[in-house]
């Protein structure tokens, strides 16, 4: 008998079994978006949000989304009466800005709170849902590329350029 072992007679290996109580990683979620439902939230303080209007809204919404390659950051909108578009910004930024007539910056300055429903990330938060999910490369919308797009879209050119 050979007790010498064949060179294709190592101990094989396999790949460690995941665990039953593994779940794949959850995608980001900030502190301010709940885990289900919907929530209201203080604007200036997670955010400032910058309100747009229906058709005008969409329009805005999809040229950022192409401009950004689909990482528009957070972008919430309602289902129901004017289907309002809420573009989240990082707090204080959208204050910076002479927004076009008709649009609406919510933010932390005395003229300007106000509280703009957040849905969760999945599940039924209906009549609100995400156009574009916050996301760790996109935390929030970008104010400069909000303000310009817009402006283009909308042929507004304020007397004075941002504040």
């Amino acid at each position: 008998m050979n007790s010498e072992a064949a060179p294709n007679d190592e101990p094989a290996t396999y790949p460690a079994a995941a665990s039953p109580h593994s779940h794949p990683p959850l995608p980001y979620r900030p502190d301010w978006v709940p885990a289900s439902g919907h929530q209201l939230s203080r604007t200036g303080v997670q955010f400032d949000a910058v309100r747009i209007a229906g058709l005008r809204a969409e329009e805005v919404a999809d040229e950022l989304a192409a401009e950004t390659g689909g990482a528009a950051g957070p972008i919430i909108r309602e289902a129901v009466g004017q289907r309002w578009m809420y573009f989240l910004c990082p707090p204080g930024s959208a204050a910076g800005y002479r927004w076009p007539p008709g649009i609406m910056r919510l933010g932390g300055t005395s003229t300007s709170v106000g509280y703009v429903g957040v849905p969760a990330l999945h599940g039924d938060t209906w009549p609100l849902s995400w156009y574009s999910r916050p996301s760790e490369q996109a935390r929030f919308v970008d104010p400069k590329l909000l303000y310009a797009t817009l402006c283009r879209l909308v042929g507004w050119r304020p007397l004075k350029e941002p504040c």
